[in-house]
């Protein structure tokens, strides 16, 4: 057929699509696909590939399916079937057939009746061996031993096996063809044991300190405590080990957590007992591990109201005790719980109501807090009253400086005397429109003077330690005297006005109101 991916079918004698006996078929190298129908004396090559043989009812074929992973199956008598190089699925159901795996991991399945099997290389896997098969061994190997494995039976042929599936009953009477091993046996040198014979060894296991407490099961072998140390064990290939029952395996002790004496909280890593742990068919010894201290909560009544996250410890009020002061072990730092009663500072201030301003001084609330990384308990402290001003209408336009309250307009009412504690004084401040008075005296305009009794302008300003308002009064014009040149030399006496040089002129008649 040639290289390349074919499909070849041979159809045996008497059928109407050709063919015939004693026919060879030869796939070449490729994935290639071989029907043989009643072709007797036939020889069938796979070649290098990834084949699919199918011999049907065809006897005296001869099967050899080449390289790679191939797929055979043979219905045919007197037939002889080699799988070649690579993992093989073999199936027959001839009677008196040879069939042979090749080298490579092959799976065999058999029905049929006196069936060589051809053993030359690889482990090897046979289902349907019964007491007509014979077991030949090919290889370089001269010896082999047998063991059961629940209803298998495995051949050992130096570091591979051929496992016989639910063949261990024919154990005592299975036809081999080479000579059986009788005395395997283990032996230890310096934390080595060794299992096989005195000229070739089948099984290396390193790290025991014993025989005792080793145990093979097919290709499973079992360590128990008293083949184990310190040392890291392990195993030659084409075995897998096993912890025995009595191992310890490293367990948890104690989770991470809190433990409470004598009003302080501990909190701990989790800790790991010793023991013994089974990875990558490899044992090796684990200390014991774990239970250090992290961080130290003192002062506390109890370790329900605590909880940890990174370096910061919060503390509910559950274990929070007003006559204790709590402290926590360096690098760490505390926070109070949403459930505890905090105490808080209300700075100086004012407060008003019903017009009455109220300046207290810094006060502090009983309850927790946080100070140089501990926390204490605050009782209520402060607060105290300094000073009141009754008659304003808020407080945001007061200021205190001292024993001096200041009051801008925006707290201040026509119709409201503003009055203040003992011990302290009123100010205006700048912004409020104060009264002023004018003294009664002369003025002059136009040649004419004019004098007026004295004003007050309305505003406010203070009296008596009072803020009052005052309405506009005063400045009524009690004499007028015209054709003067000045106030300057008029002088009003009862209700004389007297008229010195200064104020005259030749050419100008003075007069007086009535």
């Amino acid at each position: 057929a040639g290289d390349g991916v074919d499909t070849v079918n041979n159809n045996g004698e008497g059928s109407r699509d050709g063919g015939g006996d004693s026919i060879t078929i030869d796939g070449g190298a490729g994935h290639d696909t071989i029907r043989n129908y009643m072709g007797h004396y036939s020889s069938l090559v796979g070649g290098a590939g990834n084949d699919t043989i199918r011999n049907e009812d065809a006897h005296h074929v001869t099967i050899d399916g080449g390289e790679e992973k191939d797929i055979i199956s043979s219905s045919g008598d007197n037939n002889s079937i080699d799988g070649g190089a690579g993992d093989d699925v073999i199936t027959n159901s001839g009677a008196n057939v040879t069939v042979g795996g090749g080298t490579g991991n092959d799976s065999i399945s058999n029905s049929g009746a006196n069936v060589l099997f051809i053993y030359n290389g690889g482990n090897d896997i046979i289902t349907g061996f019964n007491s007509t098969s014979t077991l030949q061994i090919v290889t370089a190997q001269s010896t082999y031993s047998k063991q059961t494995s629940e209803n298998d039976l495995i051949v050992n042929i130096g570091q591979n096996s051929v496992t016989l599936k639910d063949a261990a009953a024919l154990a005592d009477s299975i036809n081999i063809d080479l000579q059986e091993i009788l005395d395997l046996e283990w032996t230890l040198t310096d934390n080595v044991a060794t299992y096989g014979t005195s000229k070739e060894t089948y099984i290396t296991i390193t790290g025991v300190k014993s025989l005792e407490g080793i145990e093979l099961d097919g290709t499973v072998v079992t360590v128990s405590k008293s083949a184990l140390g310190d040392s890291e064990v392990t195993i030659s290939d084409g075995y897998e080990l096993a912890l025995g029952e009595d191992v310890p395996e490293p367990t948890t002790e104690q989770n991470a957590g809190w433990t409470y004496d004598n009003n302080i909280a501990t909190y701990k890593n989790a800790s790991t007992s010793a023991g013994y742990k089974l990875e990558n068919n490899t044992i090796r010894h684990i200390e014991a591990s774990g239970g250090e201290t992290l961080v130290t909560v003192s002062g506390v009544t109890s370790d329900s109201g605590l909880t940890l996250n990174g370096t910061i410890v919060t503390v509910s009020a559950s274990s929070l005790s007003q006559d204790k002061v709590v402290t926590i072990s360096d690098g760490y730092e505390l926070a109070l719980a949403d459930d505890v009663q905090k105490s808080s500072t209300t700075s100086a201030g004012w407060s008003f109501a019903n017009n009455s301003a109220t300046y207290k001084k810094e006060s502090i609330s009983a309850g927790y807090k946080i100070d140089n990384k501990q926390i204490v308990h605050k009782s209520a402290s402060g607060g105290e009253i300094l000073v009141t001003v009754s008659g304003v209408t808020s407080d945001s336009g007061l200021s205190l400086n001292g024993t001096k309250v200041t009051v801008s307009a925006s707290s201040l009412s026509q119709d409201k005397v503003v009055t203040i504690s003992e011990g302290y004084e009123l100010a205006l401040a700048d912004d409020v429109q104060k009264s002023s008075t004018t003294p009664a005296g002369w003025s002059f305009n136009n040649d004419v003077a004019t004098y007026k009794k004295e004003s007050t302008s309305a505003g406010y300003k203070i009296d008596n330690k009072q803020i009052v308002y005052k309405t506009a009064s005063g400045g009524e014009t009690l004499v007028t005297v015209s054709g003067v040149t000045s106030d300057s030399g008029l002088t009003l006496n009862g209700t004389t006005v007297t008229v010195s040089a200064s104020s005259l002129s030749q050419d100008k008649v003075v007069t007086i109101s009535e």
